[in-house]
């Protein structure tokens, strides 16, 4: 049998809502880990520990990419196929999880992604196939290979949060893996605080993420656009219009647009220099 830590990274986490998400997947997993970055209720989260769960206080925030990588050097030590990677904010449907498992059918596959459910706009992303081959993947609800994450350095520290899943596909794309996509297997989570707001009967979706997180979101898509335009300039293109219309949605829609404009412009300025 295939050993399959999970792990959660965790910022001042909804209780409920992380009870929700462990309960999701606690049947499939041989451990879990739940990695806290320095959370005002980190005393709460002792009270899941037990047998199979294992609480990790960091004493600062480390970010997503860093804390990942906690848990998948954690994974290999203890000889872990598998990570499955949470957000604190997701969870499963019921009965779906373990057809990540079943993706698994040869070596070059390195991540099995769920189909996408938003809570908010209730958007879903899914494949025509039981399982089908796609470009990149969000973390939460992935299921990687340990062994191949490993044998590309892991995470990428350097971009902290926003975009270390999308940096880490691009990475194994460039060294022959795949990303397989489960039609089957489906994810229930929380692009930020979600809402869909319409210009002539056409959708856009507001995330409504804060100026810090615009900052990193900025700052990460410029450091993608340095690195692998060359290696994937379609999907780079691509990207570029989907930056364009998310500014365009933020000028639009959101609060505080100014402020997240000026922390989108410093995220560019040092996506390209300090970077």
């Amino acid at each position: 049998m295939k050993k399959i830590l999970g792990i959660i990274i965790t910022y001042n986490p909804d209780i409920i809502l992380l009870n929700k998400n462990i309960s999701s997947f606690i049947d499939i997993a041989d451990e879990i880990l739940i990695i806290d970055n320095n959370s005002i209720n980190k005393i709460e989260l002792l009270s899941f520990e037990n047998n199979k769960i294992k609480v990790v206080n960091n004493e600062r925030n480390l970010g997503i990419a860093e804390g990942l990588n906690i848990g998948l050097n954690y994974a290999h030590q203890n000889r872990f196929d598998y990570i499955l990677t949470m957000d604190q904010d997701s969870y499963f449907e019921k009965n779906t999880v373990s057809y990540l498992i079943t993706g698994f059918n040869e070596e070059s596959i390195a991540i099995v992604c769920p189909s996408l459910k938003d809570m908010n706009s209730n958007n879903f992303n899914s494949v025509a196939q039981i399982y089908e081959e796609i470009f990149v993947a969000i973390t939460s609800g992935c299921l990687c290979s340990v062994r191949h994450l490993k044998s590309i350095g892991g995470f990428n520290i350097k971009l902290f949060i926003d975009y270390v899943d999308f940096e880490l596909c691009l990475r194994l794309q460039k060294s022959g893996y795949k990303i397989l996509q489960s039609q089957k297997s489906v994810l229930c989570h929380q692009l930020g605080d979600s809402r869909i707001e319409y210009i002539f009967n056409i959708p856009f979706i507001c995330t409504n993420h804060s100026p810090f997180r615009r900052f990193y979101y900025a700052r990460n898509k410029v450091y993608i656009y340095k690195n692998y335009f060359f290696s994937f300039p379609i999907f780079i293109l691509r990207d570029i219009g989907s930056f364009f219309k998310t500014i365009f949605i933020i000028l639009f829609f959101e609060k505080f647009r100014a402020e997240k404009f000026k922390m989108i412009c410093k995220g560019i300025w040092h996506g390209l220099f300090y970077i």
